[in-house]
């Protein structure tokens, strides 16, 4: 995976920098956003009550249903439990919500006939989750959350793997962090490059907005660009100096608020630190290239095809 991420310019002209250009202009959404309607807070004797929110389906940006989920379209959700007999729909100053503990995402598979919605997985760690969305490459399927601790984690589905619980447990497939609230993503076709399967034009980019006015980019990758661009971003964290010599490998790992929390597989690259190996001089990025095992004319051409890949910005 690859991310990208802008910050809102304090002037009247807003871009995008993306692979080391800036792109202006109007975003539009090349496939489909399909949501299903929230599920009413149906309240027990008990008070307590499940509202699933952020219901998304992968269905129409092109993602075919899995065999192993028995023919069914996937749906993400974010679940909470509310706590009180009462649930104030007012708006204002005044109104109160009841105290709610959020649970992290579940998968659910979706039948028309029947109109059956029922549980695939789900993550059994406390998340509180801003937003999903499902992140396609190819014939793999994943789904990104974001928190209220400005990360962002990417799941995936693999019941036949002994570590998901025989299929109840999402998997972690990468986790970051982004240093804002991400509230909404927009799941964009990726354009076709050069050398890419049949299989890898079914691609999809995330794009996402925060609450600090910034929009950035998650995007997936094949696996030697993946290798390449890695030893790259490791490369630069100390051969690039930084703004009042902040890490920002220590800045990307995962924060958890004091929570405890297993740290998840390093399968996601800043695409915001890499655009720095086009600053430095020629001599510079052929000694980098070099010492990582690569060409500059080489790291280009990736920078290049991720661009192209990503040019809806």
């Amino acid at each position: 995976m690859v991310l990208f991420e802008q910050q809102q310019q304090q002037n009247s002209q807003q871009a995008v920098r993306c692979g080391g250009i800036d792109h202006g202009g109007r975003i539009q959404a090349l496939a489909k956003h399909a949501q299903l309607p929230c599920c009413p807070a149906k309240l027990t004797n008990s008070g307590e009550s499940l509202h699933c929110c952020t219901n998304t389906v992968a269905s129409e940006a092109g993602a075919l249903p899995d065999p192993s989920m028995g023919g069914t379209i996937p749906v993400a959700s974010s679940m909470g439990n509310v706590q009180g007999k009462e649930v104030n729909g007012g708006v204002g100053e005044d109104s109160r919500s009841p105290p709610m503990d959020l649970w992290s995402p579940h998968v659910r598979s979706w039948k028309e006939q029947g109109s059956q919605l029922s549980l695939l997985a789900k993550d059994f760690g406390s998340l509180d989750c801003f937003a999903t969305e499902f992140l396609i490459d190819g014939s793999t399927l994943s789904l990104v959350a974001s928190d209220s601790d400005k990360n962002v984690q990417i799941f995936y589905y693999a019941p036949k793997m002994v570590e998901s619980w025989k299929g109840q447990k999402l998997l972690s497939r990468a986790e970051f962090h982004v240093g804002a609230h991400i509230t909404k993503f927009l799941r964009l076709q990726m354009l076709p490059t050069q050398g890419l399967s049949s299989e890898k034009t079914n691609r999809f980019a995330l794009l996402f907005g925060n609450l600090d006015g910034g929009i950035g980019c998650i995007a997936p990758i094949d696996e030697l660009t993946f290798r390449r661009l890695q030893s790259l971003q490791r490369k630069l964290v100390d051969a690039v100096p930084h703004v009042c010599g902040l890490n920002p490998r220590s800045f990307r790992q995962f924060h958890s608020n004091g929570k405890g929390h297993r740290p998840g597989p390093d399968n996601i690259i800043d695409f915001e630190l890499l655009a720095h190996y086009e600053m430095l001089s020629l001599d510079e990025q052929l000694d980098v290239a070099q010492q990582i095992g690569t060409t500059r004319s080489q790291i280009l051409s990736n920078f290049s095809d991720i661009s192209l890949g990503t040019s809806f910005l």
